[in-house]
């Protein structure tokens, strides 16, 4: 009880002096604890105490005194430069040393441009660091230099980012779509396939896969591609959802590409004085541009004709060939016309090489290939019997557009053109841009029609018998002369013991022709064929002048 009453008489006193002490200031500040009226904790001066009754300073007041002071910091502190990109932060900072000297020499050769990047956004960041007035002086030089280089603000920040180790989402080309999908199948060859469909992207692809090559073709191919820079920056900047990571890699792509034809053109031109040879592959290869840019109403049908089956073809589907008995007879005339007008070479009797002769001599001009194409494609997706069972067309006959044109055409001359230099020669120059061609090495037989048939969907051409001599063994006997052994049993050589002269059939015999090949052979004519087609016919075994070739009759 006595314990209990001095606390209950202590506790009022306590209070009390605790209430007195927070009134006792020593300059100007309280000894006690804060007022209950007091909005902030935070004391003031003597000059600014004035305003609570109880000498602390309202929350109003603490707000002005805030506002104030922060004014004056922000005053105090460095002045971030106008145009300070965002991405300062992120990548470079705010502190740097402005130096001219980093800024001198700029294109010297082996210096790093990217490096050179990352010291002007150091400047263009800084806002702490000695020499900030020489700011200006340094972005005068940054716009000339940007321009150099090919590049924008956004260009400029993917390359700052990428020195820096960081980076946005890889984009794959195909899935972006448009004009940049087609960048990862560019070729001469796609090219000519899609013509005015090519985008601009695409013609910069096949520039930059071969400006570079060793080949010499096919630097000349890529010399004369038109291509046009601001076109498919174009392309570019119309490409949706393309982040600027990408953006920055496919304008240097271009970039680079123009720059490496420039180059090639050059070489060329020195090339071409000191080697007369060179300049005639160039005038051939600017030829096949200007003539596939003049227009021709029968190769222009014959190109949508050809286009529309190929698309057939990829897609696979019969209803897709419906058009094909149109464009087959358009393509059949076009082949009459282009084989009745070949310079068609004699046929020297025993020749051996008469298919890649006839080729030669058919296939000059870009009508009677895509007209074949035609009917080939046009055969096949209508599951008709038509062409050979291997494809002999290969790269040096191959004219679907300009650039494979350039390869039939300095194919055509290969045997003409002649070079100063003794190590350089076309065979070895186009081996290295030219396919080849497929069934043209297939064995060749020749022999007089004696009936041309039809059978199973195709015609049966069979020859009459043509009865020669030759030696062979007319009986042998077995020798004791091991000659192999065979799952244990011993196999003995046989030798001949009389020889004489027999007669035999040395006429080939029948083969299967596809109905368009078979047209106009006739009883009595004498065929050169290979197991695949019919090549040419003349009148008879002793003539010399073809009168069919390639389903075509000759003589009216």
């Amino acid at each position: 009880m006595h314990k209990t009453a001095s606390l209950s008489l202590s506790l009022p006193l306590l209070l009390s002096l605790s209430s007195a002490c927070s009134l006792i200031k020593v300059n100007g500040k309280p000894l006690g604890g804060s007022s209950p009226s007091a909005t902030s904790t935070e004391p003031v001066s003597d000059a600014d105490s004035s305003g609570g009754s109880n000498g602390f300073e309202t929350g109003e007041q603490y707000q002005a005194r805030r506002d104030q002071e922060s004014a004056a910091e922000e005053r105090a502190a460095p002045k971030a430069p106008a145009g300070r990109p965002e991405w300062c932060d992120a990548y470079v900072g705010d502190s740097e040393n402005v130096d001219l000297a980093d800024f001198q020499n700029l294109e010297a050769p082996g210096r790093d441009w990217q490096l050179v990047a990352i010291k002007f956004a150091g400047v263009m960041c800084t806002v702490r660091g000695e020499h900030r007035e020489l700011r200006p002086k340094v972005m005068a030089l940054r716009g000339p230099w940007m321009k150099q280089h090919g590049l924008d603000e956004s260009d400029l920040e993917v390359v700052v980012a990428e020195r820096k180790g960081r980076g946005w989402d890889r984009q794959s080309y195909e899935a972006l779509g448009g004009p940049v999908s087609q960048i990862d199948d560019a070729s001469p060859l796609q090219l000519d396939v899609l013509g005015p469909k090519a985008s601009m992207l695409m013609r910069v692809a096949t520039v930059a896969g071969c400006a570079k090559q060793e080949s010499l073709l096919r630097q000349i191919q890529c010399a004369q591609e038109p291509i046009d820079a601001a076109k498919a920056y174009a392309e570019i900047e119309h490409t949706p959802k393309l982040n600027i990571q990408t953006r920055y890699h496919l304008r240097q792509f271009v970039k680079s590409a123009v720059e490496d034809q420039a180059r090639a053109r050059i070489e060329l031109a020195a090339k071409a004085k000191e080697e007369p040879g060179i300049g005639k592959l160039v005038a051939i290869a600017r030829a096949q541009h200007e003539e596939w840019a003049t227009p021709n109403a029968t190769r222009d049908k014959l190109v949508g004709l050809l286009a529309t089956i190929e698309t057939a073809t990829a897609a696979n589907k019969r209803s897709a060939f419906a058009g094909c008995p149109a464009a087959t007879a358009a393509a059949t005339a076009v082949w009459t016309d282009a084989v009745r007008s070949a310079q068609v070479p004699k046929l020297v009797p025993g020749a051996t090489n008469v298919f890649e002769t006839m080729i030669e001599a058919t296939f000059r001009t870009p009508e009677p290939y895509l007209a074949y194409q035609v009917l080939k494609l046009c055969a096949a997706g209508t599951n008709v019997e038509f062409a050979p069972k291997q494809d002999f067309v290969g790269s040096d006959i191959r004219r679907r557009g300009p650039r494979t044109s350039m390869i039939a055409a300095w194919a055509a001359v290969e045997h003409e053109l002649t070079f100063d230099d003794r190590e350089l020669t076309m065979r070895e120059l186009l081996a290295k841009v030219s396919d080849g061609g497929g069934a043209r090495s297939e064995f060749m037989f020749a022999g007089t029609i004696e009936r041309v048939a039809p059978k199973d969907g195709r015609f049966e051409v069979s020859f009459k018998p043509e009865m020669a001599e030759r030696e062979e063994c007319l009986k042998d006997r077995e020798t004791d002369r091991i000659e192999r052994i065979s799952d244990g049993n011993f196999h003995y050589a046989r030798e001949c013991v009389a020889r004489g002269r027999v007669k035999y059939d040395k006429a080939p015999g029948a083969f299967l022709v596809s109905p368009f090949f078979a047209q106009g052979l006739q009883p009595g004519m004498y065929l050169r064929a290979t197991a695949a087609m019919p090549i040419a016919a003349t009148a008879g075994a002793k003539s010399s002048t073809v009168t069919w070739l390639f389903g075509v009759p000759l003589t009216r």
